[in-house]
């Protein structure tokens, strides 16, 4: 006969990773009147000392299966932790969002969570939760369903587009971004230029997304809608000023892209485009 204590476990597996209030709602499905002391006595801290169940950060579990032990690595889905950090408030963002809607050119082992205030960063075995600082974080926020009807917070592909071109530290630098981007299907281009215009976007965006816009339009088939009116759009938007791409360029030798009036280190795109 399987014990309160197995049924728990059993759910706790089901879900991966759970929070204390969805350990109450566990245990109450059976033991209405349980208060959270003796749930925590009674089911989540025998779980912890018989390496089932691990405590992730306060209020925050991960399930571990029959026979673990601590030099195996743990299995979990990382978006899943996402979904379950800070009450939902945190956004995946920048190379963790490209993760997300399977473009990145590469997987890296963390989690980049757009926040408003900042937590330490913590590690769940091979992956680190890092907080990056999201601004105007109520503009271009999509929620997606992932497995075990959990919503997760995104960045909208057009959102992403131009986070990661504003931060490109933060996603990997260029030549994981520009591969990344060439497999981004699914972008509104009339949607990023009404978003580029709602969070006024600076002038080096500008120049950034209107540059790499026309080069994948002839690098990548999900880029080929991209209009000259929308290209002229964003031209029209430019300051007679001329910028670098990256402050770091400015000692290196650079070549002017005349249109966009951005100086771009010499063999930018070969270096950061090869193999598309």
């Amino acid at each position: 006969m399987v014990t309160e204590r197995e049924r728990f476990h059993g759910e706790v597996l089901k879900r991966q990773i759970v929070t204390f209030n969805e350990v109450e709602e566990i245990i109450q499905q059976t033991r209405p009147n349980l208060i959270r002391k003796v749930i925590h006595d009674v089911y989540v801290a025998p779980l912890i000392k018989q390496n089932k169940l691990m405590r992730i950060r306060r209020g925050l579990f991960l399930g571990l299966p029959l026979g673990y032990s601590n030099d195996q690595p743990l299995d979990f889905d990382k978006f899943l932790l996402a979904a379950k950090i800070r009450g939902k408030q945190g956004v995946l963002a920048y190379h963790s969002a490209l993760e997300f809607y399977g473009c990145a050119y590469n997987e890296f082992n963390e989690i980049l969570l757009g926040v408003k205030t900042y937590f330490t960063p913590f590690t769940v075995g091979r992956i680190e939760v890092r907080p990056v600082f999201l601004p105007k974080s109520g503009l271009g926020i999509v929620e997606r369903t992932i497995p075990n009807n959990v919503k997760v917070k995104v960045t909208s592909r057009e959102r992403t587009f131009l986070d990661c071109l504003n931060h490109v530290d933060y996603s990997g630098g260029w030549e994981e971004c520009l591969k990344s981007f060439e497999s981004l299907g699914g972008l509104d281009f009339k949607k990023l230029i009404a978003l580029m215009s709602s969070m006024s976007v600076g002038q080096l965006l500008i120049r950034k997304a209107g540059f790499i816009l026309e080069v994948l339009r002839d690098h990548s088939i999900y880029y080929q809608d991209v209009l000259e009116r929308q290209l002229k759009k964003l031209e029209s938007w430019l300051s007679p000023s001329k910028l670098y791409i990256d402050k770091s360029s400015r000692k290196e030798k650079n070549e002017l892209i005349l249109r966009w009036k951005l100086y771009t280190p010499h063999n930018f795109l070969e270096t950061n485009l090869r193999g598309i």
